[in-house]
């Protein structure tokens, strides 16, 4: 499934292969917030807060595939 990223009025296809930097998820996110009409402050929080609680739960799944292993 490809992904969706939005840059000056032009969408853009990005196949899962290709892996989108820290910065531009922080963007992508921030955007979508601000479409859906949050004010800008909020709409930051909020990219942030998702960014931060993604890097937990991969950091998570990461530490309990250690100590899984035998």
């Amino acid at each position: 499934m490809a992904g969706i990223v939005w840059g000056s009025s032009i969408m853009t296809r990005i196949s899962e292969r290709q892996s989108l930097t820290r910065e531009e998820k922080f963007v992508a996110l921030v955007r979508l917030y601000l479409e859906l009409r949050l004010p800008f402050d909020t709409a930051v929080d909020a990219a942030e807060a998702d960014l931060f609680a993604r890097s937990e739960e991969r950091r998570e799944r990461h530490h309990t595939a250690v100590w899984d292993e035998p």
